[in-house]
């Protein structure tokens, strides 16, 4: 995760790099001699929903970037108005020209492109305007260097997604921590900050944050339960949530669920299925999803890269559900702040929360994301998931009677 102050806001910006032929360059050959082609692709760049700007370092995308390109084109999902240059993977894209073209870049609609120096480096500042819309919306950015023109050929291409402006109507947290809870309301300023109104609460976090081993799980729809080393019961029974279930052991199915809680959220929940988790890109379980039934103990479903899916840093709300008869076993769904989940681990201010359906709560669902705050950060988990992973584990007595 990569944090800039532009405009004196901050704000979240997340670079998923993938990149091909960077370490060395193509070279081909045409009567003009050997042409350099540097090729990369920076995807899900995610901006606020405010007026705000952020710089790319497109050479942390490629091992060396070509001084001499420049912004060729801008495409967008919708069309509202520009001429057009010509229409693919349903995108529109906008001609460079008089009234697109800018000193070192193109403006068009709501977003503008220029190629700057940043600290002695070649970079591409964005600017956009507020998203008052109430969607995402998506811009495509295709830049290329100038002698590579007659061909057509392109350096890169960079996707960037503007969240819409945040609804900054009031919610409830509740957290409880060595068997006390605190809560408060809360609500999220323009730039998607947690903004606590209870000061006590808020210096209470402040305190939680700073304890060694901090671990968060969900264990019920409406509280958050905090761990750290110091709960020296607890460490034994989070750990077993992540131990492998043994293979001979053998469960049934439960036959006494309804759904008669967030129905819309188990709506792919097959009756077979031992386990079950969905995430949405969308509060309320709407818009795009992923998910997954588990017929067996020794099924597991992971994504270090959940751009792959479409989902990197958008999930608003999920579901998990167990459907087994052991109250001993429970279905574990672990979400982490970046991909390949924080790189193995190794940098814990990079938190992880895990969400847990047991035999005593089976169904569980979290219509919101916003009211789980990020520890390490003013935001919540809202839009933050990069990395999952979905397993049977064992819930431990602990962990039932805090």
């Amino acid at each position: 995760m990569i944090r800039m102050n532009k405009i004196g806001l901050f704000m979240a910006v997340v670079l998923s790099v993938l990149f091909c032929n960077c370490n060395n360059a193509d070279l081909e050959c045409d009567n003009l001699g050997p042409v350099e082609r540097y090729k990369f692709f920076v995807t899900d760049s995610i901006i606020s929903g405010v007026s705000n700007s952020v710089v790319i370092k497109l050479d942390t995308a490629c091992n060396y970037l070509p001084d001499d390109w420049s912004v060729h084109e801008l495409g967008f999902e919708e069309h509202f108005g520009f001429r057009i240059s010509h229409h693919s993977n349903n995108l529109y894209y906008a001609c460079l020209d008089e009234k697109t073209k800018i000193p070192n870049g193109m403006e068009c609609g709501w977003l503008k492109v220029e190629k700057i120096m940043d600290d002695g480096r070649s970079a591409l500042k964005i600017t956009v305007d507020q998203n008052d819309s109430g969607v995402t919306r998506i811009a495509e950015i295709g830049i290329r260097r100038e002698m590579d023109t007659k061909k057509g050929y392109f350096t890169g291409r960079v996707v960037i997604r503007q969240n819409p402006k945040y609804d900054t109507t009031p919610f409830e947290m509740k957290i409880r921590y060595k068997g006390e809870i605190h809560s408060t309301m809360a609500h999220l300023d323009e730039a998607g900050n947690v903004v606590m109104e209870d000061s006590e609460f808020r210096d209470f976090m402040e305190y939680l944050e700073s304890q060694e081993g901090i671990e968060a799980v969900v264990i019920d729809d409406e509280i958050v339960d905090y761990f750290d080393n110091s709960d020296v019961e607890a460490k034994p029974a989070l750990a077993e949530l992540r131990t492998a279930i043994d293979r001979n052991m053998t469960i049934e199915l439960r036959t006494d669920l309804g759904r008669t809680r967030a129905k819309d959220a188990f709506r792919y929940l097959d009756n077979k299925a031992l386990g079950y988790f969905a995430v949405y890109d969308d509060t309320g379980f709407s818009d795009t999803d992923l998910f997954k039934n588990l017929n067996s103990l020794m099924d597991a479903f992971d994504s270090g890269y959940m751009n792959d899916y479409g989902l990197n840093d958008k999930i608003s709300s999920l579901a998990v559900a167990y459907k087994g008869t052991d109250p001993d076993v429970c279905a574990v769904l672990t979400v982490w702040e970046d991909s390949y989940y924080n790189n193995g681990d190794r940098v814990r201010a990079k938190h992880r929360v895990s969400f847990i359906a047991s035999y005593y709560t089976p169904l569980l669902s979290r219509s919101s994301l916003k009211n789980i705050k990020c520890i390490g950060s003013s935001n919540s988990w809202n839009d933050r998931i990069s990395s999952i992973s979905f397993h049977f584990g064992h819930y431990n007595a602990y962990l039932k009677d805090y």
